[in-house]
């Protein structure tokens, strides 16, 4: 289905107080799992203004500054949660430009792949995003997949009385955002296509849960912040050494 190279796309940028180990390192280990279980052609990219200590191989798009300064009292950086909303940029009209992709996908650096990733992503759905990690959230923003130019109001309706009023009912900041303005009929990812969150009950794996492609990590703990000898753990390790 794929016709040309799928970008593929994490975001980095440090807000205080500092939160998670987000870093260069953390980019250059999101990689290194993405090469390693993608076969269909791809580009990997990294949206950020700090580009220091980021692979060579890894593409620099800029950070975009559209609501890079919208702050929400309902959702505080004091409280070390992420502002996210520069990241409605995926949704402007003029996307195809900004990030030199007519079809792309936007991906949290906090995740471990386990499993080929090609299903995920080949395919002709023009938008596609993960499904919400609990009853009452039916989107999570750690993944998407679009064409450019998709759902084009989730950038030109959003206001900061939106983002006040979307936290009233949904957890995050872009996320709730979108969780408020998208059709409950937008196609997702969920369990059934080997994407999962991480839990507590994670923790005791002896192996790789059957079927699993995609762990995320919404919240606490990071993957790289677990005890390294436990599975996830040591497959951290294993990538890094890739």
């Amino acid at each position: 289905m794929l016709r040309e190279p799928l970008l593929i796309m994490t975001w980095l940028w440090f807000q205080q107080p500092v939160m998670c180990g987000y870093d260069s390192g953390k980019v250059n280990l999101w990689a290194a799992q993405l090469r390693r279980n993608l076969t269909i052609p791809h580009r990997l990219a990294c949206v950020t203004d700090h580009p220091q200590g980021i692979d060579s191989s890894i593409e620099i798009i800029r950070m975009q500054r559209d609501f890079i300064d919208v702050r929400n009292d309902r959702w505080r950086e004091a409280q070390k949660r992420p502002q996210c909303y520069r990241r409605l940029a995926l949704f402007a009209p003029d996307a195809e430009q900004r990030f030199g992709a007519k079809r792309f996908v936007s991906m949290d650096l906090d995740m471990i792949a386990t499993a080929n990733l090609d299903p995920l992503f080949d395919h002709d759905d023009d938008f596609r995003i993960l499904k919400g990690s609990a009853h009452g959230r039916p989107f999570n923003g750690s993944m998407v997949q679009m064409n450019a130019g998709a759902r084009p109001k989730a950038f030109s309706e959003f206001t900061v009385e939106g983002a006040i009023e979307s936290r009233r009912k949904y957890v995050g900041s872009d996320q709730a955002w979108l969780c408020h303005c998208l059709s409950r009929k937008e196609r997702t990812w969920s369990y059934q296509d080997g994407v999962q969150y991480y839990r507590a009950s994670h923790r005791l794996m002896d192996r790789i849960p059957k079927g699993l492609r995609l762990l995320f990590f919404p919240g606490a703990p990071k993957p790289w912040q677990l005890p390294s000898w436990t599975l996830l753990g040591s497959m951290i390790s294993e990538a890094e050494a890739a």
